[in-house]
């Protein structure tokens, strides 16, 4: 109405004037209209008696209150008791610099009382002097209910994925692309390093590795800047390396290595992952009860001891003794004494057996009570020698199985070698099991334990 009638007032307005009032008319009409529209609040209220003094239509759609609810009230009927303190406060620094022209907005968050609760809003607030001397605060007031709702999301998000860090057996870490620093890090860190993750922040990463890794590591390192330099996108690199433990000892890792860029696409930081290799690999490679090896990885050293020997025997006589090794009466212990007692007479067998063997000789649970050993000879006195060894160091050996009790372990053995017995591992497994059950026959009828070689013959 009001514009309506400033139109009207145009005829009487000198010519040489009448353009330019008519184009201050039409911006002011623009943005009343623009306001009205405006699906946030925009407000004014008196910085003296905080009575609000103007305030766009669409409050309504947002609070419930009509215009003609709210103006003439006190702007903090409005706020909740926290938000209203926390205005008072900014109002207080506010009002001293209605006269400068030059001071900045303010910005504020608070929490509105509308007509179905409290909603969060982001507040943008500048005083200003009407021309009638009125001191006012121009408030922009804008719903940040589902930007509230978004970061509850995403802290939950990164609360779940911390948790989940630190319960996973990998190391997450942020490098400073310039100097190596560590900004950050996540996951089981005193586990796998024995530094908490706040002894870890800032120190340089290679000050945790091994001298010859440290070399592996800037290699990666100069991949990552020779990326950078071609503007090429920057593939993961793994590395195997050797990583210092607080107090001392080391432990092999393998480390991703990537780069992380910015929303631009710029380079901004190197992250990765850390695994304890180590702690994985003694998992899948050692059975848990006995502590010697699982069947799997037995196997695997099986293999490459047939590997050396076939490289050998290109120049001498060289083999591999492969001992098929199962424990008599072991059903009836357990039917007698439980089976909590069977494992600990397992436990036992095989830290005998750990004893026993040399390092260049694996040891592996190949089944419930069965065990396999393996060996290096280069004749057949040296199996002989290998196998009466293992025998008389574990046959009558006494072993506790709880509440002060001990068994003596009884055991059948068979022999077989690589290749002068049998030329594949399968063929060898079979072999060694075949004179492994000619010896458990043997005890059957006789109960004397031997061991019952494949063959006497000597190495051709």
């Amino acid at each position: 109405m009001a514009f309506e009638k400033l139109r009207e007032l145009l005829e009487f307005v000198p010519e040489d004037k009448r353009e330019e009032l008519e184009k201050l008319i039409e911006d002011a009409e623009l943005y009343r209209v623009a306001a009205e529209r405006n699906p946030d609040i925009f407000c004014a209220f008196n910085s003296a008696n905080l009575q609000i003094i103007g305030i766009n239509r669409y409050v309504k759609e947002i609070t419930g209150h009509s215009r003609e609810e709210i103006i003439g009230r006190p702007i903090t009927d409005f706020l909740t008791p926290e938000s209203c303190k926390n205005a008072l406060a900014t109002l207080s620094e506010e009002i001293p610099k209605i006269m400068d022209k030059n001071a900045n907005p303010r910005k504020l968050e608070l929490e509105i009382i509308t007509m179905k609760g409290t909603m969060p809003v982001d507040v943008n607030t500048s005083s200003h002097i009407f021309s009638d001397g009125t001191p006012v605060v121009l408030a922009y007031i804008r719903d940040i209910s589902e930007i509230k709702k978004a970061q509850e999301a995403l802290r939950e998000s990164e609360e779940r994925y911390r948790i989940f860090g630190e319960n996973s057996p990998v190391l997450t870490w942020r490098l400073c692309l310039e100097n190596l620093r560590i900004m950050d890090v996540i996951g089981p860190s005193v586990e796998i390093l024995g530094y908490t993750h706040e002894e870890l922040k800032q120190r340089v990463i290679t000050d945790l590795l091994t001298s010859k890794s440290i070399a592996r590591v800037a290699h990666a390192y100069q991949s990552v800047r020779e990326a950078i330099a071609k503007k090429e996108k920057f593939r993961t690199i793994t590395v195997e390396v050797e990583q210092k433990r607080k107090g001392g000892g080391a432990i092999d890792t393998q480390v991703d290595i990537n780069l992380r860029y910015d929303q631009n696409g710029n380079p901004a930081e190197i992250v990765g992952t850390t695994f304890d290799v180590g702690r994985f690999l003694k998992k899948i490679r050692y059975d848990a009860l006995t502590g010697v090896y699982t069947r799997s990885y037995f196997f695997e050293c099986l293999e490459d001891l047939r590997a050396v020997a076939d490289r050998k025997l290109r120049s001498e006589k060289e083999g591999v003794a492969y001992i098929f090794m199962d424990l008599n009466y072991f059903k009836e212990l357990n039917d007698r004494h439980g089976h909590l007692a069977g494992d600990r007479f397992l436990a036992g067998v095989g830290e005998i057996l750990l004893k026993t063997c040399r390092e260049t000789e694996p040891v592996g649970r190949t089944g419930g009570e069965e065990f396999g050993i393996a060996g290096e000879v280069k004749s057949r006195s040296a199996v002989r020698i290998m196998s009466e060894r293992i025998f008389s160091n574990v046959n009558d050996a006494l072993v506790a199985i709880g509440d002060g009790a001990s068994l003596p372990v009884s055991i059948s053995m068979g022999v077989a070698v690589y290749p002068y017995d049998a030329r594949t591992t399968e063929g060898l497994y079979e072999k060694a099991d075949n004179m492994m059950y000619r010896s458990k026959t043997h005890f059957r009828e006789t109960k004397g334990n031997i061991i019952h070689y494949a063959s006497e013959k000597e190495f051709e």
